[in-house]
């Protein structure tokens, strides 16, 4: 399974440390730029309109393209169509974060399949302090057998040790 119910009730967690991002930090600096160069866009971005600031049907703030605090779309003819995902996507975003600078807010704007969270509120997995069940269909709760936290972590399941089968009943990922 995806993810196991820890014996404090906890969703286990998936991920590890990349490879790529151990070592000397001036070698991953050398190789983002590198990454940056070799891009190739179909418009260099210094030519792109400058787009008008517009005020935010909700909160009345004004915001470029969608508003950071309503997670509501400002202009909608720069706005990419909305998109269904596969799984649903919780984003849980420090207390701390200015949500203008948030790169993980836009996601929201997109697809309705992206719920954010700003700790300490969590999305709860559905597994009371008894170990029992709590899910039903009136609540956010998530089924640990369905969940994944991707998080790196020195006793973390690594993604690619997962089977078809496990992935494939991955219905919420956390991040």
């Amino acid at each position: 399974m995806a993810a196991q119910p820890q014996s404090n009730n906890r969703l286990s967690l998936v991920g590890s440390v990349r490879p790529e991002l151990q070592g000397d930090p001036r070698d991953r600096a050398r190789a983002v730029y590198k990454f940056i160069e070799e891009m190739k866009f179909s418009r260099c971005l210094a030519e792109l309109p400058a787009v008008a600031r517009i005020e935010c049907p909700e909160c009345k703030r004004k915001r470029q393209f969608y508003c950071y605090d309503c997670l509501t779309v400002t202009n909608p003819p720069s706005h990419p169509d909305r998109v269904s995902l596969p799984l649903n996507l919780h984003v849980i975003l420090h207390k701390d974060e200015h949500r203008s600078k948030a790169t993980s807010l836009p996601l929201a704007t997109i697809s309705p399949d992206v719920k954010i969270h700003v700790y300490p509120t969590i999305p709860e997995p559905a597994v009371s302090e008894g170990g029992e069940n709590t899910a039903n269909a009136n609540t956010n709760t998530l089924q640990p057998n369905e969940t994944v936290l991707l998080y790196p972590s020195e006793t973390a399941t690594d993604i690619e040790d997962l089977t078809a089968e496990d992935l494939a009943q991955i219905k919420n990922l956390i991040v």
